[in-house]
């Protein structure tokens, strides 16, 4: 087989071996994982030997191996009662002898038993049970890790800086039990076998345990656990963190102090060292927990913006939760948090990054596509006397009116005070300064939703949303008149025709998966090229500076 198995994939079929429920095609499966992978037999002996413990406890001293573990863990009266009930209405199902010892380095024959029923109780009836947690608590309790086995991948880093003898960089392997590893500085992305991901910030000193166990000596975590890989653990000195399906943050100091932060889901935590007693607490979204170093436990405000949930080296995303993404710093070289450079843009007559040019000319209806910005498919000068294509996928914008084809300065990002004032019922909030998109008309510039989603996996573009109108500093006000555009795949989703200085409005358009280009359009408002105002003779474009304010996307 070429895939490496998950512990989960794994256990499953010893336990249907050992359940006398296994098919023929999974009797031939698991021959072919041992004669591929020949370290697992070891597995295979210690999972039989933890089995018969855990199953003779179940059998014959169920009450005090409960009071023992209750004692010890402090799992809730609930699970023992739950436990009780699957124990007197389970069916009567076959429990097979222990399996006859044989050497490691042979591979062991497989093959199914006839015995007596003499139990009530399977353990792999006990997973697929609501009492799936219960055995999700005594493995993670009592189950030893593992050693040397490849479990997880380095899928990204970030400025790392590491205090390892050997070399670890993107698509680097780890195993568990080795050294402890330490992030001096930086962020790295954990991708695990089992669907788990981890994205750690450094400092950091942690430790991988098994294929779901981490334990980390201090320092940032964030877990993006799937359903199929429930039961992920994140230990601390003082605390275990067990996945039920969710997304959680875990703060360690280096003092033994530890937060707990839900994002998603819900977490079970058991907290408490050595002889203290030990704790059990369930976490839920938008909840997070304090444990002191001496484990005892409290509330604290969730913290949604503490840990980097997502990294993306080659844009330089770090994202931390934000909920927007700008698209005027796209447009400087940005990836839309910030990272752009103030007063840089594009030239739309070439697609080539530019500072601000001024000079007044007219240029062919031809598409350009951009070099060296991660985020945006290209740019174009309108003048709707062609076919205009609006994307580098050929979408044409049928419904473009006929322009002059003039365009006088680049398509710029600037950091300018707000020029408007603030609807009552707007629910965007504007800071003193914003990051507008200058776009004097005839200007049009796509931005690649696709390209977005692929590098900030894990998020949804919900909409697009952003002030709009023309910059009230003109020379000649009075002939400012421009229409604003915006565009999806082509298609008209937002228009406002004749704003004139003064005039302000906020656009806001619904985004599906399907949508991949999104356009931002500035045309001349149809004015004469034969045009006099106040007695001069002025350009269909004349004063007119169009901004789109605060330009962004809204993610969840």
């Amino acid at each position: 087989m070429n895939l490496y198995p998950t512990r989960r994939q794994i256990d499953t079929l010893i336990l249907k071996l050992l359940d006398n429920t296994i098919s023929d095609a999974e009797i031939q499966q698991l021959d072919e994982l041992f004669a591929a992978h020949p370290e697992l037999i070891r597995h295979y002996c210690e999972f039989v030997i933890h089995y018969n413990t855990v199953r003779t406890k179940f059998q014959s001293e169920l009450p005090s191996a409960a009071a023992s573990l209750l004692a010890d863990s402090s799992i809730d009266e609930r699970f023992w009662g739950e436990l009780a009930h699957e124990e007197k209405s389970a069916p009567a199902v076959e429990v097979p002898a222990a399996p006859k010892e044989e050497p490691l380095d042979e591979k062991p024959r497989i093959q199914t038993r006839t015995t007596p029923r003499v139990s009530k109780l399977s353990l792999y009836s006990l997973i697929l049970s609501s009492s799936a947690l219960f055995f999700v608590l005594v493995y993670a309790l009592f189950a030893p890790p593992g050693s040397g086995m490849e479990v997880a991948t380095v899928s990204d880093t970030y400025n790392a800086k590491w205090g390892t003898k050997q070399p670890i960089q993107n698509g680097s392997r780890l195993v568990t039990k080795s050294e402890p590893l330490l992030l001096y500085e930086g962020i790295v992305k954990l991708a695990f076998d089992n669907g788990s991901t981890l994205v750690l910030e450094g400092p950091a000193k942690f430790e991988i345990l098994t294929e779901d166990q981490v334990h980390l000596n201090f320092g940032r975590l964030y877990a993006i656990v799937p359903s199929h890989a429930v039961g992920f653990i994140v230990s601390t000195a003082n605390s275990k963190i067990i996945d039920l399906g969710t997304e959680f943050g875990v703060k360690a100091e280096p003092d033994g102090q530890t937060e707990v932060h839900v994002l998603a889901g819900k977490t079970l935590l058991i907290s408490g060292t050595g002889s203290n007693p030990k704790n059990q607490y369930e976490i839920k979204r938008g909840q997070a927990k304090a444990i002191a170093g001496n484990g005892t436990v409290q509330d604290i405000p969730l913290k949604k913006d503490s840990f980097v949930r997502h990294i993306h080296s080659q844009t330089g995303i770090v994202w931390r939760g934000q909920t927007q993404l700008n698209l005027a710093d796209m447009a400087s070289g940005g990836n839309g948090l910030g990272t752009g450079k103030n007063e840089m843009g594009i030239d739309p007559a070439t697609g080539r990054a530019s500072t601000i040019l001024f000079h007044n000319q007219e240029s062919p209806n031809l598409y350009r596509p951009t070099s060296g910005l991660d985020y945006v498919d290209g740019v174009f000068i309108p003048n709707g006397r062609t076919p205009q294509v609006v994307s580098s996928q050929g979408h044409i914008f049928q419904e473009c009116p006929v322009t002059s084809g003039w365009w006088f300065t680049s398509i710029v990002s600037s950091l300018r005070p707000f020029p408007w004032p603030v609807p009552e019922n707007s629910t965007l909030s504007v800071p003193p300064f914003v990051n507008c998109l200058v776009m004097h008309a005839n200007m049009g510039i796509t931005y690649d939703l696709q390209a977005i989603r692929k590098d900030l996996s894990g998020t949804r573009i919900l909409r697009f949303r952003s002030y709009f109108g023309i910059e009230g500093n003109a020379i000649r006000p009075e002939a400012a008149n421009a229409d604003f555009w915006v565009l999806v795949d082509g298609k008209m989703r937002f228009r406002k025709s004749q704003v004139k200085i003064g005039q302000f409005d906020f656009a806001e358009i619904e985004l599906s998966e399907n949508d991949r280009f999104l356009t931002l359009m500035t045309t001349d408002g149809g004015d004469s090229a034969e045009r006099i105002v106040n007695g001069q003779r002025l350009t269909t474009i004349d004063s007119d500076w169009c901004l789109f304010a605060e330009p962004v996307l809204i993610l969840e």
